[in-house]
């Protein structure tokens, strides 16, 4: 597919697009990745480190279509809401785990935190339900940052610290990895990283070898427990 075919927006400071899933796995009971692909992608960039960078993605509806952004202008959001709920898809917000490959051969790879739903799960949202279904193939739109404009979305603001600490559980898991991949060398400190089980404990995290990294699964504890005496 061409940029000229695709639902680019080229006029917008940022990479709002349709976009295909390249690739699905299954890492752990409850991480899936995905990887999206597009020619849109070439114009993905920050002005730095991605560290924790958040995007936004919109899921298809519940009759698996999404609404389409070709030729939507600085309006778009307002545009996006004008549709009726039920056709408009969901929007949700998920850090970029990593960035491959490049020019229009860029994928944009992402975790997103799953469980097995159940009826009236309160949990069983749009992102989960989406994901355990995946397959390559399948379609998102994605909103990132475009090269040369400001985007925000990366939190990570250390300022002069000399050492740092990182605690999360596996919803953050996605955002403390990005920090401790783009880390200087000479970084310092200590992360904390709580899952639901020990499958979920991945092994291709790195960090400086001075950031030590804990991995906390919970295996049927209270969440936050041994994670809050950990830190302490």
């Amino acid at each position: 597919m061409t940029v000229e075919e695709s639902t680019y927006v080229a006029t917008l400071p940022l990479v709002l697009a349709e976009l295909e899933v390249a690739r699905v796995e299954r890492v752990s009971p409850s991480f899936v990745r995905i990887e999206l692909a597009g020619d849109e992608l070439a114009e993905f960039g920050t002005p730095g480190p991605v560290f924790d960078q958040r995007i936004k993605l919109i899921f298809p509806n519940a009759a698996g279509t999404l609404p389409s952004f070709a030729a939507m202008d600085d309006s778009w959001w307002t545009t996006w809401i004008e549709i009726p709920e039920d056709e408009r898809g969901s929007m949700r917000t998920y850090t970029v785990r990593d960035v491959v490959g490049e020019g229009t051969d860029t994928r944009l790879v992402v975790d997103i935190v799953v469980h097995e739903a159940h009826e009236d799960d309160p949990l069983d949202g749009a992102g989960n339900r989406w994901a355990l279904q995946a397959q390559a193939g399948q379609r998102l739109v994605v909103l990132a940052p475009r090269k040369g404009h400001e985007f925000g979305g990366i939190e990570w603001s250390p300022g002069n610290a000399t050492r740092l600490l990182l605690v999360g559980d596996e919803t953050a898991v996605p955002a403390i990895r990005g920090i401790l991949r783009d880390l200087p060398s000479d970084a310092r400190g200590a992360a904390f990283l709580e899952v639901p089980v020990d499958a979920d404990v991945l092994d291709d995290v790195a960090a400086p070898a001075g950031v030590s990294v804990t991995w906390l699964p919970r295996n049927g504890g209270a969440r936050g427990e041994d994670l809050h005496a950990a830190v302490l």
